[in-house]
């Protein structure tokens, strides 16, 4: 598993996301440990957190679905009073003649209402408390001696499980059938994605908001032919295997593919190549091979695209926490790569431990960071002249390093010959019309392959 990237690759925690086809069915893929994951996509989702809209980016978007549809994800309908004084994660049906009261209820303590499925019908996505410290007499309480729920439902158990029988991957699942069409990856990405529904009512891609339909990776295949395929053939991701390969500071890694043929498919646009650049390598001792300085600092890097419009550079400090502010799906975003001004910082732990940017913040001094960026800019300016963004976006420290080396003149800096508009992070809701209207310009970088197969491979490789 690889640590220092920190992005989404392999994973210890289910990953679930959605997908469409050529027709427009639209179907969950869910990871409960490993796999190829789009790049963009959250982890640490289950199927229910994006169905049902936990997730941060999707909580306060509704799909709509049909009567049949929302049945279909809810069971086990009972009389409000034969329950517990504790519901959560369950669907109620309230007397729609009540739902004034309803409403002004659900704002008080121990009531957390989380979606609408249907006002019509008068069904809801709650938790619930009947007690709850400091208040007589409870929103749920009150709700129950008013009759203003009708009945509730128990949300189905949408999860599955793989087993290994008789040399093959077999997944259980907890569920007869939801509007879905659902897929599963086995631990081992030898093997490819497996079809685990069929659904009677699909969900359709046009049920999704815009807001929502346009994170929505569209195949080229039809779910109700393929049991199953390769969504990295299709859609960049990230994964890791044995076999990678490094071109032109993009890497590939060697997987099968939906015919069952193996290719070489695009996984990383930072590939670990700094050494190459590095000032330090020759006082470290580093290899000429991409991986020599394993015990050096590898900084973050993000990718929504390989075909970007807009670059967003930012500090070598920064960490995964703060750097999940950075994201989100507006138009900018959807445009970007997220990159370090320096991909690695040259600094050797006594111990040997791997550091991570927030470990130096406090023993590198800004003078140190500029100095390392001077003697190796050549790295981030290569993969700038690769791109041909039609705008950057740096940071403070970025403004203030990079300006030594190329100068900001009139909002505008001068990158092997090309001259890019320059917007400070803090201006991006102030000038988000400008940025948006640069980053919706035709790409105009490098093409970069999404497949390379194992042939070609061998002669980029000379063999």
């Amino acid at each position: 598993m690889i640590t220092d990237k920190e992005y989404p690759a392999t994973h210890s925690m289910s990953t679930a996301w959605y997908a469409a086809d050529e027709d427009g069915n639209v179907a969950i893929i869910n990871y409960n440990e490993n796999g190829p994951v789009p790049w963009g996509a959250e982890t640490d989702l289950c199927i229910e957190n994006i169905i049902w809209g936990d997730d941060e980016d999707s909580k306060d978007l509704s799909i709509t679905m049909t009567d049949d549809q929302i049945d279909e994800m809810i069971e086990n309908p009972h009389h409000p009073k034969t329950d517990s004084n504790w519901w959560y994660n369950c669907a109620i049906q309230i007397d729609t003649a009540k739902e004034k009261l309803f409403l002004e209820l659900a704002k008080g303590r121990g009531f957390t209402l989380k979606k609408c499925l249907s006002k019509q019908r008068g069904l809801y996505l709650v938790d619930a408390d009947m007690h709850v410290r400091g208040v007589k007499r409870t929103s749920l309480q009150k709700m129950l001696d008013n009759e203003v729920i009708i009945k509730v439902f128990d949300l189905k158990d949408m999860d599955n499980e793989e087993d290994w029988v008789d040399e093959k991957v077999v997944f259980k699942k907890n569920f007869d059938n939801l509007p879905y069409y659902i897929y599963g990856q086995p631990y081992s990405i030898d093997f490819l994605l497996e079809r685990l529904n069929i659904p009677r009512n699909p969900i359709k891609l046009s049920q999704f908001p815009e807001t929502l339909r346009r994170r929505i990776p569209v195949l080229p295949i039809k779910f109700s032919e393929k049991k199953n395929f390769q969504i990295a053939e299709w859609v960049p991701t990230n994964v890791y295997t044995i076999e990678e390969n490094i071109v032109d500071g993009v890497e590939y890694s060697l997987l099968k593919l939906t015919d069952g043929t193996e290719a070489y498919v695009l996984t990383d646009l930072n590939a670990d190549v700094f050494v190459e650049y590095c000032s330090e390598k020759e006082k470290y001792q580093c290899e000429e091979n991409g991986r020599g300085c394993d015990n050096c600092c590898r900084c973050l890097s993000y990718q929504r695209t390989s075909s970007p419009t807009v670059m967003q550079i930012f500090s070598p400090f920064i960490d995964s926490f703060r750097f999940w502010d950075y994201m989100g799906y507006d138009e900018i975003k959807i445009h970007s790569v997220w990159w370090a001004f320096l991909q690695r910082i040259p600094y050797k732990d006594s111990q040997n431990y791997y550091l991570f940017p927030k470990d130096l913040e406090h023993r590198i001094s800004r003078k140190q960071l500029e100095e390392y960026y001077l003697k190796s800019y050549r790295y981030l300016e290569d993969k700038i002249d690769c791109f041909k963004p039609r705008v950057l976006i740096l940071d403070e420290l970025s403004e203030e390093v990079m300006s030594k080396k190329y100068g900001i003149s009139n909002g505008r800096m001068t990158i092997c010959g090309v001259e890019y508009p320059v917007f400070k992070r803090s201006e991006m809701e102030s000038r988000r019309a400008e940025i948006e209207a640069l980053a919706l310009l035709p790409y105009r970088g490098k093409k970069i392959p999404h497949i390379i197969t194992v042939d070609e491979m061998k002669k980029l490789k000379g063999e």
